[in-house]
């Protein structure tokens, strides 16, 4: 088949579509045989499945996590939907994430051939498979969680524009509905009104409002969506504290995002550079390089075509402003963050090079050598993703001082049992900077396993003294002085743990365990009931309250708690045990009748 060929079966949607799909099918081969990483530990291995549907409606109620106070109820919503199909086994995670990120290449190529952009067929499924094969795409298709959430509210913002720009009820109604889909998967989705707007205002998008009235006509329901969603997540996280203004201590957040963006775009790193603080990722000839090849990039462009290149480039913008160091956040810089953004680097490009004069005779394989060059970085990456342990040693091999990637380090080593393992990565943290809570709260819990409680009990309550609002460290302080024999301080301090975070499930078990101990058996059972009203799948509580209902009495109750135990964790010994003397058959004493 010869160039022209190729060129009329790429015109041809579902040729272009199926050959899209193909190249990412085979690109990403390796995600099939990858593992959990980092976070996916949290949001899909430790996610429990919802029982009913009450449980399943208190997902769009409730923040992500305890530990993470986000609120994006459709990323965790699939989540649990694949596990309670297949349970916690990574390729069918995996394989969503790999159709999600087919999806958004497909819903790139609809972008750009509407009449935003308006690049040919043929050019649109190239610029659509380049995109697929970049590496912030592999960042996002790689890793489940934080990759999904980039995923999918991407694909709802690109799916809103392109209904949108149908210019028909049933595409704006469509649009609306996939706003508030991708508000509910991710807040960055807010920028999806402002898009259709500029294109509106620039008249790309067809039957643009004529009047202030058309306008407000138009506009009001993605208010209204945005008024529902502010409502529901404050449902969801009542208590969450607004996020300073970073621009007040360091104004030049915005513009390193920018050129963190530019670097990563145009002058990618060969290997994973996770999450990087600004003096690891920063690289003057990088920036440079990345500069002008934007620059001459948008500069062709904006001469081809001014209204549409601007909108692009209000693509990139917009795309990156949620996550541009504006307001505070955890992570200052992260690739995938560029997954949106890099629709508009790839519109500018395609405006630019379909009518570069200079290289009209070979702009086909300049294309086809910029995606094979990304490509192969890629795949050289690959690797670095599929499990943990390559994952973390990557990771801390970028930055021997990245603190987050010791402490994920420990919990892994947790997690097989290496509490030796965990110590040594937890101790690096606290080395590299003391001050650290959630390093000392991690280690407590490491030294309380080896048995070294003085030392746990110690570093727990440096962990509170750093973070006294931690909920799950005065919990954790309280197992420790439990274990210590000090029960009294043991119950101060669950109490104090549930004042503080009231649903609080390992915190209301303890207690109960501690109230047992006590003889306050009514305050255990209460407790008890109120861990498993809050986390419906705790094996532990389940297997406990089976224990205290057998010891009053109440035999069939006491079955079904410790039957449900079994069921959740086969490994809970004590609960088979506890069973197994409940199941027994009951001897009548002599001489009874």
């Amino acid at each position: 088949m010869n160039e022209a060929d190729r060129d009329r079966a790429l015109a041809n949607g579902w040729v272009a579509a199926l050959c899209i799909a193909g190249l990412v099918a085979s690109l990403y081969v390796p995600a099939y045989y990858a593992g959990f990483v980092y976070d996916d530990w949290l949001h899909v291995v430790d996610e429990p499945v919802p029982e009913n549907a009450g449980q399943l409606v208190q997902i769009f109620l409730e923040p992500m996590s305890p530990l993470v106070p986000y609120y994006r109820p459709i990323p965790r919503l699939l989540n649990v939907a694949q596990k309670a199909i297949h349970g916690a086994n990574p390729l069918p995670f995996h394989a969503l994430n790999l159709a999600l990120g087919i999806a958004c290449a497909l819903a790139l190529r609809s972008l750009l051939v509407s009449r935003a952009i308006g690049a040919s067929p043929v050019w649109a499924a190239r610029a659509a498979m380049v995109f697929a094969v970049h590496p912030i795409a592999a960042d996002c298709i790689y890793p489940i969680a934080s990759g999904r959430e980039t995923l999918l509210p991407t694909l709802f913002t690109w799916l809103a524009i392109a209904a949108y720009l149908q210019a028909t009820v049933r595409g704006r109604t469509a649009a609306l509905l996939c706003f508030a889909l991708g508000l509910l998967s991710k807040e960055q989705a807010v920028v999806t009104p402002v898009l259709l707007g500029l294109a509106d205002a620039l008249r790309i998008a067809p039957d643009p409002p004529r009047s202030a009235g058309g306008w407000l006509t138009r506009y009001a329901p993605f208010a209204l969506v945005i008024a529902g969603y502010a409502a529901l997540r404050h449902v969801a996280v009542p208590d969450a504290l607004s996020p300073g203004v970073a621009l007040l201590t360091a104004p030049a957040g915005p513009v390193l995002s920018l050129l963190y963006d530019l670097q990563t775009t145009f002058a990618p790193f060969a290997h994973v550079v996770y999450e990087p603080r600004l003096e690891v990722w920063w690289s003057w000839p990088r920036v440079g390089v990345a500069c002008v090849v934007a620059s001459a990039l948008a500069w062709a462009a904006l001469r081809t075509d001014l209204r549409r290149a601007a909108w692009c480039l209000a693509l990139v913008v917009l795309s990156l402003a949620p996550t541009a160091n504006v307001l505070v956040q955890e992570t200052r810089f992260a690739e995938r963050w560029g997954f949106a953004a890099l629709a508009g680097w790839v519109g500018i490009a395609v405006l630019a090079l379909t009518r570069a004069q200079p290289l009209r005779g070979a702009r086909a394989a300049v294309l086809n050598a910029i995606a094979l060059s990304l490509a192969v970085l890629s795949l050289v990456r690959a690797p670095e993703y599929l499990s943990e342990d390559a994952f973390l040693a990557r990771w801390r091999e970028s930055d021997p001082t990245a603190a987050q990637a010791w402490i994920s380090t420990g919990e892994a080593a947790e997690r097989r049992g290496d509490y030796d393992a965990a110590v040594r990565a937890y101790r690096r943290v606290l080395a590299l900077n003391p001050d650290v809570a959630l390093a000392h709260a991690s280690l407590a819990i490491a030294l309380a396993e080896q048995g070294r409680l003085a030392d746990a009990q110690r570093h727990a309550e440096r962990a509170l003294a750093l973070d006294p609002g931690d909920a799950e460290s005065w919990s954790n302080l309280g197992g420790i002085r439990a274990r210590r024999g000090d029960l009294a301080g043991a119950v101060a301090h669950y109490q104090r743990a549930l004042a503080l975070r009231p649903r609080l499930a390992s915190a209301h078990n303890n207690l109960a365990l501690a109230l047992r101990a006590r003889g306050d058996t009514a305050g255990a059972r209460a407790h008890l009931e109120a861990a498993l009203d809050a986390q419906p799948q705790f094996a532990e509580a389940h297997a406990n309250l089976g224990d205290l209902l057998a010891a009053q009495g109440d035999r069939a109750a006491a079955e079904r708690h410790l039957a449900r135990a079994l069921e959740l964790d086969p490994e809970l010994g004590a609960a088979r045990d506890a069973l197994d003397r409940v199941r027994a058959p009951r001897r009548l004493p002599a001489g009874a009748p």
